[in-house]
């Protein structure tokens, strides 16, 4: 069992439907969402995305989202495109020097959206910023 001395990080405990897509950090792809407790509205940047949903850094725990929470009037950006919809938070991981990753499933609001996602996933290119190990400084949340 040589895997004993590698690090539970969570990840492999969550599942996602369709293939993760890194997303690269020379794409400008977010998300914007309404804060479920307040009435904020927050824009991240995508770590990965499938058609099943997408992940984002938290950091500072902000934004403050808990398993469950869903994230009405969601908004997927890139490449002009908008992709209206909402996610369901299914995981977030424990804080490592200030941050988190969130997952979210995403149900797109119309067929449209969901074929315009498809497209979009299929532009992406493969690479995954690893340079900053997924969680370079542009990923810090923003209100909108």
């Amino acid at each position: 069992m040589g895997d004993q001395n590698i690090p539970n990080t969570g990840w492999a405990m969550h599942t996602r439907k369709g293939k993760r897509h890194a997303v690269p950090w020379t794409e400008h792809v977010y998300v914007d969402f309404d804060d479920p407790r307040s009435d904020r509205r927050w824009r991240v940047r995508l770590l990965d995305i499938s058609e099943g949903g997408l992940s984002f850094p938290a950091v500072d725990e902000r934004p403050a989202v808990q398993e469950g929470d869903v994230l009405r009037r969601a908004v997927i950006h890139s490449r002009g495109w908008r992709i209206a919809g909402e996610l369901e938070v299914t995981y977030t991981t424990e804080p490592s020097e200030r941050r988190r990753v969130c997952g979210a499933s995403f149900a797109p609001d119309s067929e449209d959206d969901r074929v315009t996602l498809r497209t979009m996933i299929e532009g992406l290119t493969s690479a995954d910023g690893a340079e900053c190990g997924g969680l370079c400084p542009e990923s810090l949340e923003f209100q909108v």
